[in-house]
This record gives structure tokens, C-alpha cells and sequence, in this order.
């Protein structure tokens, strides 16, 4: 299996643009081939932590006023995932803990018909049948949803993210990412969905929160924030 980036370059300290940039350009070096593709496709690897936390981080930096502090991915069973460091001997190092609001299995079950039939609904029931050893079946049996449908699984999956992770332990300094699939809420004519998005947050969660330092929950698009 090829290795599309070491554990080494994957836990470089880098300033806010240099992990920007770093990002942007892998996925441009990893896109050019069909094998690249597929792999970041299905998180293959160390691309998991790549994308699920590497491409989180890039997305939130544009709302980080900070070119001074260095950024740092760490891989391992420790409760958070980005070591900030503020290069100040009075301040301890922030830390970021990254999460995702989704589907779990059905997210893999999707990327698999994706592949296989180049189209997939972004979201709804994937039917499965059989097993990995009987051979495993799966169909797309979505209907078109409206967008309050989608909006109530939206809020029910970045609610039960934050319940997860609220349960463990952290140290004061550690702030929580949540991200959240936003495709469906970035026109216009969907503000008042994203609005009530936000409303939600703000009472289910913010006012939920004496544990992170800060909480922010951004969508994949990297268009909707909410910071409490």
C-alpha cells in the first residue's frame, strides 16, 4: 500500500499559512491519480487522520487570528489531537480535540457505492445485506428529503458528538472541534436553516458546555461556524 505521508511530515509543527498550505497541496499531490483518490476517499491509512483531523484543522484556521503559533497533529490515544503552541513561557499550549457529527458505518457503506457506481444520495438509508465473507450487497434506497429532514439528523449527529465527548476528561486548556456535513445549507435561500442550525447549537450546546475551553462546530465546507 503506498504511503501518501509519513507519521514524521504528518506531525510537523506549522504556523496557521504553513498548514494551510501544507494541506492544500497534499490533497493536490494525492488527487493527481485514480489509487489517490480512492484512498482518500476511504481514509486509507494515515490519510484518516489526514482528513478527519489535519482538514478539519485547515478549515477552522481561516477564523484563527493567530500567524504566530505553531499547529501540531499528533497521532496516538491521547484525549485531543492538535498541540498549539502560543511561544509564550508564561502560557501553556492549547489543545484542540476533533470530533465528527455522522453516520459511522453508513459513511463507509456510502463511499463504497460511490466508487462503485460513480453516484450516491449525500444522505438518506443505504440498504445492506450479507457480510464481508458472503459477499456484501448495498443499495442506495434514499428518497429525495426535504431540508427539515435533513436539518433534525444535522442537529441529532452534532448533539450526540458533543455528548460523546463531554463524558470524558480534558485538561482546561483543551478546546472541541465538531465538524458537520453543511453541503445542503450553503445558498441563500437555505439562511433561515442555518440559522436555526446556529439557534440550536447555541442552546443544546454552548450553554451545555463547563468542560472545553472553547467549542466550535464547523461544517466541512468551512462556510458555517459557530464558536461558543
Amino acid at each position: 500500500m503506498k504511503k501518501y505521508i509519513t507519521k514524521e511530515e504528518f506531525q510537523i509543527k506549522r504556523t496557521k499559512p504553513e498548514f494551510i498550505e501544507w494541506v492544500d497541496n497534499k490533497f493536490v499531490e494525492i488527487g493527481r491519480t485514480k489509487e489517490g483518490k480512492k484512498a482518500v476517499r476511504f481514509q486509507t491509512g494515515i490519510l484518516s487522520e489526514f482528513v478527519s483531523e489535519a482538514y478539519a484543522l485547515r478549515q477552522l484556521l481561516p477564523y484563527i487570528d493567530d500567524d504566530v503559533s505553531t499547529y501540531e497533529c499528533i497521532i496516538g490515544n491521547q484525549n485531543y489531537d492538535v498541540l498549539i503552541d502560543r511561544h509564550d513561557k508564561d502560557c501553556s499550549n492549547d489543545k484542540i480535540e476533533i470530533t465528527e457529527a455522522h453516520e459511522g458505518e453508513v459513511e463507509h457503506h456510502r463511499m463504497i457505492l460511490l466508487e462503485e457506481k460513480g453516484h450516491v444520495s449525500a444522505s438518506g438509508e443505504i440498504k445492506k445485506s450479507g457480510t464481508k465473507k458472503t459477499g456484501l450487497e448495498l443499495e442506495d434506497v434514499s428518497m429525495a428529503h426535504n431540508l427539515n429532514d435533513l436539518l433534525q439528523q444535522n442537529l441529532e449527529l452534532i448533539s450526540d458528538a458533543f455528548k460523546k465527548k463531554n463524558e470524558k476528561p480534558y485538561d482546561e486548556n483543551t478546546s472541541l472541534l465538531i465538524m458537520f456535513k453543511d453541503y445542503m445549507f450553503r445558498d441563500e435561500e437555505h439562511f433561515g436553516y442555518v440559522e436555526r442550525l446556529k439557534e440550536f447549537i447555541e442552546s443544546e450546546i454552548c450553554t451545555k458546555n463547563d468542560k472545553f475551553k472553547d467549542i466550535y462546530v464547523l461544517g466541512w465546507s468551512g462556510k458555517i461556524l459557530v464558536k461558543c
